[in-house]
């Protein structure tokens, strides 16, 4: 004769067969607050919406202070900028030496850490005078009709205009 097992249940447990009443708000236990307005027994409710800052850091007096992702060259690139690492044990950090770093996500499975960086805030706003004239170039070059080089050419870009 053969026996037959009973089948594992899987997936979402059975409903209790019995009926759960509802408590109304009259015939729920009465909790007295404390002199402080907090109730005994039940633990503060953690913040899950609004904004997670996790990159703010304290401003540092005559610098400007940016985050670099370490990806190939960015970092090298920050400090021809005259970008240095902050080294500061008091700023919460997960880097294991002193330069201040925060996981920011991933690259092809790796971990992506960026940098806090800073430069003094004469260099940053040289730095920006410097990307504003460019900008002004390219602008001129377009306003009249040619190229960064100086070469007059159509809209389609193919040789002078008439």
């Amino acid at each position: 004769m053969t026996e037959y097992k009973t089948p594992v249940r899987r997936g979402r447990p059975t409903r209790n067969p019995v009926v759960e009443q509802a408590v109304t708000a009259d015939e729920a236990p009465k909790v007295e607050a404390r002199a402080d307005g907090k109730i005994p027994g039940r633990r503060r409710r953690a913040s899950v919406g609004g904004l997670n800052m996790k990159l703010q850091v304290p401003e540092r007096p005559g610098y400007h202070r940016h985050w670099f992702n370490d990806v190939p060259g960015r970092l090298a690139m920050a400090h021809e900028l005259a970008y240095d690492f902050v080294e500061d044990r008091t700023l919460k950090s997960d880097s294991p030496d002193t330069r201040i770093r925060r996981h920011v996500g991933t690259i092809d499975g790796n971990p992506l850490y960026a940098y806090l960086m800073e430069t003094p805030l004469e260099e940053y706003e040289r730095g920006q005078r410097e990307k504003v004239e460019e900008t002004r170039e390219v602008d001129k070059a377009i306003a009249a009709g040619r190229d960064l080089d100086g070469r007059v050419e159509n809209q389609y870009g193919h040789g002078s205009i008439r």
